[in-house]
């Protein structure tokens, strides 16, 4: 599962140094000229609402790019 977001309201709008314990230091990048990878909640709430897809090896991710309002979601079924 992918999903795309806008810039939020914690991210950086410079490039930052990494605090004491970042763990993910592309979140210190800038929100306005990067592109970020980085985890996402909805994986979570999915698992809330589906307990059954932890068993298949669910993966997912979200991309934020700079623009001011955006967001989409693509999920993708593989059957074997």
């Amino acid at each position: 599962m992918s999903t795309i977001h806008a810039a939020t309201n914690n991210q950086n709008l410079l490039d930052a140094m990494p605090g004491a314990g970042d763990k993910d230091l592309r979140k210190n990048r800038s929100a306005l000229n990067n592109i970020i990878l980085t985890s996402t909640g909805a994986a979570k709430a999915l698992e809330f609402i589906l307990p059954e897809i932890k068993t298949i090896g669910f993966m997912a991710d979200s991309v934020r790019i700079p623009t001011s309002t955006v967001s989409t979601f693509k999920e993708r079924y593989i059957d074997s």
